[in-house]
């Protein structure tokens, strides 16, 4: 007996999806997305540190506490008497210029 060679295909997936010129597109186009998001997130890394306060005219402040508590013996003193904050940083960054 022979058998019979059935001329049907065997329906696959590949059938279905082709890939043409418009992958390209869309592959460059993803890349500059990400090249434009990780860019954005790598600024705002170094643009938005915040610069440690060392001192507030004559009242030193430990390296052990944290922003907030400074800030808030800050608003204390200065409701007492006026004094320019001491900065330490390591780049001038946007919270430094203000």
């Amino acid at each position: 007996m022979t058998e019979q060679i059935s001329s049907e295909k065997v329906f696959t997936i590949d059938n279905l999806i082709r890939l043409g010129y418009y992958t390209i597109f869309l592959c460059i186009t993803a890349e500059f997305l990400v090249l434009s998001q990780l860019g954005n997130m790598f600024y705002m890394v170094y643009a938005g540190a915040a610069p440690t306060i060392k001192s507030c005219g004559s009242h030193k402040f430990d390296s052990s506490m944290s922003s907030t508590d400074i800030c808030k013996q800050i608003y204390a003193l200065n409701g007492n008497e006026t004094c320019k904050p001491e900065l330490e940083y390591d780049f001038m960054s946007m919270n430094v210029e203000v």
